[in-house]
């Protein structure tokens, strides 16, 4: 009996164990290999073109060919997502921002088309609503005003209102108003929702005092005492037309309400003077005779040109 060397029988068994890891390592690429291409032979095919808005594909249930669906509106197409012959998804997305305060509701009506023969369709609408956001500052319809107010009014009366607009709804179109900074006759108003964050805008506001005819006129030339009569004396030589002497009085309104004019309330004789009513200039009007009196007297007032006229004092 030969005797076979230990060495020899370690090699035989590392050779064996070689051998049936290989088979096992390429038995388990094969199995890969063939399922990948199984994997690879069920995946359905992807269309490359792109649905154009407005336009998109779906599948039939009716025939399992390819339908048309077209979306009537103006501010949205459709598109589909494909995940089974049996099985649609869609979704309507806008092409452009919406805006509720232009237009807070739509109507979007669709049509669904087969391409079977003869081509069956059905119709379906959806009501869109848009909710509000605070996207609207308050606006006025000036920017800036002018108030005139009467003078002596009393306290607490109106002197005016101002509105300012938000089309925006509900909190987001409440407003409140502050007066941010005030002058004498000048202040800005701030019109602020109630949105979050709120939004705000502001106005200036000018107030003007409109004067009243409160105060009259007072002579303040020529200058008499309280109660007393002015003397003027002229010769009897003096011609025609000749300065006697000028009244001027004063008002301290304003505008109209200050503007004067003169008249003669009495004359004892209205041929020898006149009396001009805008300068208050009193001049002869002939030349004196040995018939007229040595004294002439003659009564004048300043009145306001308003209405009605506070009597001078």
């Amino acid at each position: 009996m030969t005797e076979v060397p230990l060495e020899y029988d370690i090699f035989s068994d590392l050779n064996l164990y070689l051998v049936i890891g290989l088979g096992s390592v390429s038995f388990l690429l094969l199995i890969t290999i063939l399922v990948t291409i199984v994997l690879k032979c069920q995946k359905p095919k992807s269309s490359s073109k792109t649905p154009p808005p407005c336009r998109n594909s779906v599948v039939s249930e009716r025939n399992s060919t390819i339908a048309d669906s077209t979306l009537v509106s103006n501010d949205a197409y459709w598109y589909s997502l494909f995940l089974a012959e049996t099985r649609k998804e869609s979704w309507c997305v806008v092409s452009e921002p919406l805006d509720r305060e232009k237009v807070p509701k739509y109507d979007i009506t669709f049509t669904v088309t087969d391409r079977g023969s003869p081509p069956l369709s059905d119709n379906e609408t959806m009501t869109l609503e848009l909710l509000d956001v605070n996207d609207n500052v308050p606006q006025f319809p000036q920017s800036f005003y002018t108030i005139r107010v009467l003078e002596n009014n009393a306290p607490g009366a109106l002197l005016g209102s101002l509105t300012a607009f938000d089309p925006d709804l509900y909190e987001n179109q409440y407003l409140v108003y502050f007066i941010l900074e005030k002058e004498e006759f000048l202040f800005h108003i701030e019109a602020r929702d109630s949105g979050s964050p709120p939004l705000s805008s502001n106005v200036t506001v000018h107030i003007i005092v409109v004067d009243q005819n409160d105060n009259p006129p007072v002579i303040v030339s020529p200058w008499r005492a309280h109660g007393s009569v002015v003397e003027e004396k002229i010769p009897r030589s003096t011609d025609k037309g000749s300065l006697v002497a000028k009244v001027i009085a004063l008002d301290i309104d304003s505008v109209h309400n200050s503007r004067i004019t003169y008249q003669f309330l009495q004359v004892t004789d209205a041929t020898l003077f006149s009396l001009d009513q805008y300068n208050g200039e009193i001049r002869t009007m002939r030349m004196f005779s040995y018939r007229d009196p040595r004294i002439s007297s003659w009564w004048w007032s300043p009145r306001t040109t308003d209405s009605p006229p506070c009597r001078p004092q």
